[in-house]
């Protein structure tokens, strides 16, 4: 597949407001309004049928550059087909559109930086890779002598192959699929994957483990700063600067699957913490982050216990709890000094992203 194609430039769309990247602040992080515009977790913004993926998803370029024009919409648009049988087709495509404005287009390399994040909805794990297969060539850096251009937008068609970009193996799943470009997160595209085998993929069990460090953490319980519970399936959280190093804070309310409920005979949940309160369910929540500079990725997953109560474990529920990290459980987070974006994907939920700077003294005692 052609990883990106240049349609055309709008000189003509009013000028849009630069987007501050970069930050002088002392500050570790901070929550900042996202600064690109994210479309709703939908199936089929570019209102393609499943057999327009393979060779035929710009059938509706038309109305999608119109869209973009009307709407002054920057950000990643994507989509792909609601079903894919292994035996018709060897690929998994996913397609869309990138819009940006002239001066991201002058630092941006989208093929050497996008990531795509696919979860399964059935267990809840996660794969992260680059989109399109990088070059072993540098990236060219940014030529500070080269005049800003006009205000304007450039717009983009791609496609890549999700099995490929991810090494995902020939069984029947579910994912939920998201692409990520420094602050430019896509709307989710679920694909259902039908293998011919009946064998399915050994999924291993989630160890759950509450023993604490000596500051007390991870600790699954509300505390004075955590954000309040979300209202509806979402998750809230904060990386914030402490004296002994950066400590994520947060909650959320997720609809899971039966193999995450204690107590369903399909559990995967295994409890190593007796002596703790018993949760009811276990929600892995996924954050991943990629780089203003460096693309990444790193991932940390959290296996959140849930404490809600539940009447029938055969049943879905909507689990929902809060979460404190401190230095010891982010340590896998990058330490260079550089400015970073955190996205959350918990199943089908996602939330971000999370603009977190790091300074170049970094505390993690």
């Amino acid at each position: 597949m052609v990883a990106s194609q240049k349609l055309f430039t709008w000189a003509a769309i009013a000028a849009i407001a630069a987007i501050a990247l970069a930050t002088n602040s002392p500050c570790f992080a901070e929550q900042v309004t996202p600064s690109r515009d994210v479309q709703p977790n939908i199936q089929g913004p570019l209102k393609l049928a499943d057999t327009d993926f393979w060779g035929n998803f710009k059938k509706t370029k038309p109305d999608v550059l119109a869209w973009i024009s009307s709407h002054n919409f920057r950000g990643l648009l994507i989509d792909a087909p609601q079903h894919v049988i292994t035996s018709a087709h060897a690929d998994i495509p996913v397609v869309g559109y990138f819009a940006r404005s002239l001066r991201d287009d002058l630092v941006i390399n989208q093929e050497q930086s996008m990531l795509v994040v696919a979860v399964d909805l059935d267990s809840f794990l996660v794969r992260v890779g680059p989109a399109f297969q990088r070059d072993k060539a540098p990236v060219p850096t940014a030529n500070s002598n080269r005049a800003a251009p006009a205000d304007g937008m450039t717009v983009n068609a791609f496609e890549f192959d999700l099995r490929l970009a991810l090494e995902l193996p020939y069984t029947s799943a579910r994912f939920h699929v998201t692409t990520l470009l420094r602050d430019f997160v896509s709307n989710g595209a679920i694909i259902n994957v039908t293998h011919s085998s009946s064998t399915e993929a050994s999924i291993a069990p989630i160890v759950f483990d509450t023993t604490p460090d000596r500051r007390g953490l991870p600790d699954y319980h509300r505390r004075t700063h955590s954000p309040a519970l979300p209202k509806q399936d979402g998750i809230d959280f904060k990386i914030v600067n402490t004296r002994n190093g950066p400590e994520m804070r947060g909650s959320y309310r997720v609809t899971v699957p039966r193999n995450l409920i204690i107590g369903n005979p399909s559990s995967r949940v295994r409890l190593t913490s007796p002596k703790h309160a018993k949760p009811t369910a276990i929600v892995p929540i996924n954050f991943v982050v990629t780089g203003h500079e460096i693309a990444g990725p790193w991932v940390l997953t959290v296996n959140a216990p849930s404490y809600e109560p539940i009447d029938n474990p055969s049943e879905q529920l909507q689990a929902n709890g809060y979460f404190t990290l401190g230095p010891k459980q982010l340590a896998n987070f990058p330490q260079q000094a550089a400015t970073y974006y955190v996205t959350a994907f918990a199943g089908p939920v996602q939330a971000g992203p999370y603009k977190w700077v790091v300074g170049k003294k970094l505390n993690r005692k």
